[in-house]
């Protein structure tokens, strides 16, 4: 049996495309006004789950910005921001951004809250409590 000797084609492809899907991080961007929050999520996320966070701000128009210039995959959004909600950002994120996943989070995940998250759109809404160990058991399916 004969081979025939074909020159390697040098190709530029981005690194993302030869990963399987399977095996690629999702990208994150963490809005909160609180730094301590955003910190300690982002450490936990980034060695505990297959999110790897791209950003992170405090205000609903840096969300915006933010989702915008990035397209995370998963933007992680507080109710109560500076500015404009955390609700009236996820709207606009899901109407501009449809295949992006928002997940509101909050310190209190009373009815109104969830209901204010679900009118914009936000299927998944968080306890701060208990946020990092949703996300964590969510990534390993």
């Amino acid at each position: 049996m004969t081979f025939n000797y074909v020159p390697f084609l040098r190709l530029i492809v981005p690194l993302h495309l030869l990963i399987p899907k399977s095996m690629q991080k999702l990208s994150a961007v963490i809005t909160d006004d609180h730094p301590l929050f955003r910190e300690s999520l982002q450490v936990f996320l980034s060695s505990h789950t297959c999110y790897e966070v791209v950003g992170q701000c405090e205000t609903g128009e840096e969300a915006i910005e933010l989702a915008t210039r990035l397209q995370p995959d998963v933007m992680i959004m507080d109710m109560r921001l500076p500015g404009i909600s955390g609700a009236v950002a996820a709207a606009y994120l899901r109407k501009k951004y449809p295949a992006m996943q928002v997940i509101g989070v909050s310190m209190s995940t009373d009815s109104v809250i969830r209901r204010q998250f679900n009118k914009a759109g936000v299927e998944i809404v968080l306890d701060k409590v208990n946020c990092a160990e949703y996300l964590s058991a969510t990534s390993k399916t």
